[in-house]
């Protein structure tokens, strides 16, 4: 399991790089334009990826393979529409809530155990996100209907991952993000024509380095983090893959560290040490867990 942690780890970073990396972009592209873009960049590089490889591929998929990848959509859009009447700490935090969630579903539909170990590391990794977020937190709730949204995006995103797991753990990661890549396309390409309206001729003003972070969101922070996601809920389950949202927000501090000039924090550190923590303490296979506690009890 030390390959899925690590694997963890790389996704976290990205992801928790995909918020700092489009609030540069959108500063010139509006959000409807700018989602549709970013899927359509992801698949032309599902499309290519896809086509070197389509010799190893079946030639139909199952119908869950194209109803499933829809859960995945709704968590797009739900949040898209969600995070206007939302601050943006209160739906990182409300996010967090989603490998609880994930762990339940799994346990009701997969009959996976929830053990101490995972549930201790769910904890752990939750008070982490807590310490490092609560004290800095500038967000504010607009509507009720902004967290009714995110929470309906969040179990969006938990049946996904449940559903996933069970009936598409056959279809190549790269096969399954392809067809909700496109979907969302779609989807949010509809969306954007009111961005034509309500930022008309935006298209002209949009800089070099824009367009550059909007490739990299694109490439990096969608088709690349989608299929790392499903691969890991493959390789290992569900609420292994969904503890990247308890370690993201300490990466998203990083990157904006790193970018936007932000501070970090000893809260911030604090948080981080444990997030990271409770993740390995997920990842970790019962043997091997078992043999850290049998060298811990030896004098």
């Amino acid at each position: 399991m030390k390959r899925v942690f690590i694997l963890l780890l790389l996704l976290a970073l990205i992801g928790g790089g995909i918020g700092v990396f489009s609030k540069i972009a959108l500063r010139e592209i509006p959000p409807f334009s700018f989602t549709a873009l970013r899927f359509f960049l992801a698949t032309l590089v599902l499309l290519v990826w896809n086509f070197r490889s389509r010799s190893d591929r079946p030639a139909t998929y199952p119908r869950a393979a194209y109803t499933i990848p829809l859960f995945l959509t709704g968590n797009i859009v739900l949040f898209a529409f969600g995070i206007r009447w939302t601050g943006a700490t209160t739906s990182q935090i409300m996010y967090t809530a989603a490998p609880i969630i994930i762990a339940l579903f799994s346990w009701r539909l997969l009959h996976q155990r929830i053990t101490g170990r995972v549930a201790c590391g769910i904890l752990i990794g939750l008070t982490g996100v807590l310490i490092a977020m609560v004290p800095g937190g500038t967000g504010t709730t607009v509507s009720i209907f902004g967290p009714i949204l995110i929470g309906g995006a969040i179990i969006s995103f938990a049946l996904y991952s449940v559903f996933s797991k069970q009936y598409l753990n056959h279809i190549a990661p790269q096969d399954i993000i392809f067809i909700f890549s496109w979907m969302t396309t779609l989807v949010s390409a509809v969306l954007a024509i009111s961005d034509f309206w309500r930022y008309p001729h935006w298209w002209d003003q949009v800089s070099f380095e824009a367009i550059a972070w909007l490739f990299v969101v694109g490439i990096l922070g969608t088709a690349l983090f989608y299929v790392l996601h499903q691969f890991i809920v493959q390789k290992a389950s569900p609420t292994v893959a969904s503890m990247m949202l308890m370690l993201q927000p300490a990466m998203t501090f990083l990157w904006a560290s790193l970018l936007l000039g932000e501070r970090m924090t000893l809260a911030l550190f604090l948080g981080m040490i444990l997030t990271i923590f409770g993740a390995w303490l997920v990842t970790l296979d019962s043997r091997s867990f078992l043999a850290i506690l049998a060298k811990l009890k030896k004098p």
